[in-house]
């Protein structure tokens, strides 16, 4: 069975390629394209297998793909992927948006540092952190990182229209920093075949610092 795997914000995708031993992963590598609508200009056919996992930025992409059917999987794999990223009247659960402007205007500046942080912020509330430190390989070219920050800022999922979406499993850390394990809550409203699998003393990268559990709960799912 063929898997696609999409990282997050700023990280070589490769890195979520290998926590998978099986050959037939495909990393997306979207982070190339300077927004969304860049890479819809793509031919994206080879990505639309039969198992589509997302992290965080990389579950909203995916997502979008999905409702758009130029991804048509069986099954979706969401890892802490935000709802809405930024808390404002509808969403209570997002990041402060003082804090984001804070983390953009570092990304603007200085974005080795404002990925270094998003690698400690990661970490945090985990049991593992080496783990995920370790694990967590920026992108050399951030050049296009700016944009997506904003569309991470602006987009949110009140408007997906989720009726053909597959059956999605939703994995998160109890101790998530960067993306508020509540947000599930949002898509286990709207989504009709959905399970949410938490793990537990882990934040926002299980498939990093809590392995096998995050394999098995794969394999299991699979």
């Amino acid at each position: 069975m063929k898997i696609t795997v999409i990282s997050g914000f700023g990280q070589n995708p490769e890195t979520f390629k290998n926590v998978f031993s099986n050959k037939d992963v495909i990393a997306l590598d979207y982070l190339q394209n300077k927004n969304f609508e860049d890479l819809l200009t793509l031919d994206l056919t080879a990505y639309d297998n039969e198992v589509v996992i997302g992290w965080s930025l990389g579950g909203q992409v995916a997502i979008r793909l999905i409702e758009k059917q130029i991804l048509k999987p069986k099954l979706l794999i969401l890892i802490a992927t935000p709802f809405q990223f930024v808390e404002d009247d509808k969403n209570e659960v997002g990041m402060p948006l003082e804090l984001f402007n804070q983390f953009q205007n570092v990304l603007d500046e200085k974005p080795n540092h404002a990925l270094e942080y998003l690698g400690h912020l990661t970490s945090l509330g985990d049991k593992n952190p080496e783990d995920v430190l370790k694990n967590m390989v920026a992108i050399e070219n951030t050049t296009n990182l700016y944009y997506w920050l904003k569309e991470l800022k602006d987009f949110n999922c009140f408007n997906v229209d989720f009726k053909n979406f597959p059956k999605t499993i939703y994995i998160c850390g109890d101790g998530d920093a960067v993306v508020n394990s509540k947000q599930y809550e949002y898509f286990n409203e709207r989504l009709s075949d959905f399970k949410m699998q938490m793990i537990f003393s882990c934040g926002h990268a299980p498939h990093f610092s809590h392995k096998n559990e995050f394999l098995n709960i794969i394999n299991e799912k699979i």
